[in-house]
């Protein structure tokens, strides 16, 4: 995380994007709307189509957009879903970069087993 950040929920730079899914992830959590940014099996589907469920996702949109800086909000204006606007932010250009220096970064460590070092890159790039 970027200490010159002014409040550690906004992604005001390419260094903090993780730090601030992990924050967004515990606001979520502790609303019990934590469901809403997660990928549904298609049997859950249905649920998906209740007023309770839109609802809750509604305000699980509104917790989302209230952590971020005015230049991200704008990026999830027109999302309808909570799951929707995280995806546009996980897929965004500074969260690129942030696994772009990390992949730059990764190593094989001095008398690590390769196989490791393989699921370590693999859980990189897969993230």
């Amino acid at each position: 995380m970027s200490s010159n950040a002014s409040n550690p929920n906004e992604i005001p730079t390419d260094t903090n994007y993780f730090m601030w899914e992990f924050n967004a992830r515990m606001a979520l959590a502790r609303k019990g709307l934590q469901d809403h940014i997660a990928a549904m099996k298609p049997e859950d589907a249905v649920r998906r189509n209740t007023d309770k469920w839109k609802s809750a996702d509604m305000k699980a949109l509104v917790v989302v957009a209230k952590m971020l800086s005015p230049t991200y909000q704008l990026m999830v204006k027109e999302p309808t879903s909570a799951l929707d606007a995280w995806e546009i932010l996980r897929q965004s250009p500074h969260n690129r970069v942030q696994l772009r220096k990390q992949l730059h970064e990764f190593t094989l460590s001095s008398g690590k087993d390769l196989m490791h070092h393989i699921f370590d890159l693999m859980t990189c790039v897969l993230a």
